[in-house]
């Protein structure tokens, strides 16, 4: 049930942003894609993950462990491979896979994630405030340049089709909250009651580390090959060529909240924000949505080729490391 509505829920956020795209002019933006900077985008990829495998390794040696790389390695790209069924999913599937082959309990290892997923957050929302106050004037110049894009909100607004779809959205979101206020504001202040004090431990953790400033330079290094993921990706397409290192951090930024999304593989929020964010810059919408569809295919492809790979092997990995230690 889950499954089907989080794939649901993705598969309409991807039908809203595409369907109004011309698919013929898509098509031309796809022609003549340099697909060697997407291969690098790729690797850039690998190493983060690599780089989060290590991380995670930080975390779990003050329990008294001291897992494989090669394993805590394989453990997450499953884990992102089984987020595109589910999300949240992964988190889960890695710390079985860890218990199973590392015996670290399966408690403990969640407990590490939390941290893990908190400092992400704080990471996240630092890495927004650094870009957006470096892009202040850089975002008011474009606005005072480009006085089509208030008329393009102007014209959103004299849409009706479309502006009776977001009030239907919006009254459908009250009606829920009405009904369910109760449940639904106790649930959340729950949870971020929760993700507060998670936070607060987290970075309790994190300066109890025997090596903290090797879990702090892999965590820049993780949000640094983020950047460059995306960054590098603009060299693949003409329309995106031409555009800056500070314009390619905005547009990772809104990436990266896509991503956060409840949906299956960043899918539909991913495209939507990426769209958006580079129709701000001048990239027409069509090859805006061509740079976001072929960026967002080759990044989960590649997660899922890995992530099955990875599944497939570890037994043997294990089965052959388990014969070297007799």
């Amino acid at each position: 049930m889950k499954f089907t509505l989080f794939v649901g829920l993705g598969v309409l956020l991807f039908w809203f942003t595409y369907r109004d795209m011309d698919l013929s002019e898509m098509k031309k933006g796809m022609v003549g894609v340099r697909y060697e900077w997407l291969a690098l985008s790729l690797v850039l990829g690998l190493i983060s993950h690599w780089s989060r495998a290590v991380r995670w390794n930080y975390l779990i040696h003050p329990l008294g462990f001291k897992p494989r790389t090669g394993n805590t390695f394989m453990a997450v790209m499953i884990m992102y491979a089984a987020n595109m069924a589910l999300p949240r999913l992964g988190e889960v599937t890695r710390c079985t896979i860890l218990e199973r082959y590392e015996k670290v309990p399966f408690a403990k290892s969640l407990g590490t994630v939390v941290v893990e997923r908190s400092i992400d957050m704080i990471g996240l929302l630092l890495f927004t405030a650094i870009v957006f106050l470096g892009q202040s004037g850089t975002l008011l110049s474009i606005i005072e340049e480009n006085p089509e894009l208030a008329t393009k909100v102007t014209n959103l607004l004299n849409q009706p089709g479309k502006l009776l779809l977001i009030v239907t959205g919006l009254l459908a979101v009250s009606g829920v909250v009405f009904v369910f206020r109760k449940k639904i504001m106790g649930s959340f202040y729950i949870r971020v009651k929760e993700l507060i004090y998670n936070v607060i431990d987290g970075l309790k953790t994190v300066f109890k580390l025997k090596n903290t400033w090797g879990f702090l330079g892999h965590t820049v290094l993780i949000w640094v090959l983020y950047y460059l993921m995306i960054y590098v990706s603009f060299f693949a397409f003409d329309a995106t060529a031409h555009l800056t290192p500070l314009i390619a951090a905005t547009v990772f930024i809104l990436a990266s909240y896509g991503m956060v999304a409840p949906v299956s593989g960043g899918i539909g929020a991913w495209h939507f924000m990426v769209i958006l964010g580079l129709g701000f810059f001048g990239v027409e919408a069509n090859a805006a949505a061509a740079f976001a569809f072929v960026v967002h295919s080759t990044m989960n492809l590649m997660l899922l080729v890995v992530g099955s790979s990875s599944l497939a092997i570890l037994p043997f990995y294990n089965a052959r490391l388990g014969k070297a230690a007799r």
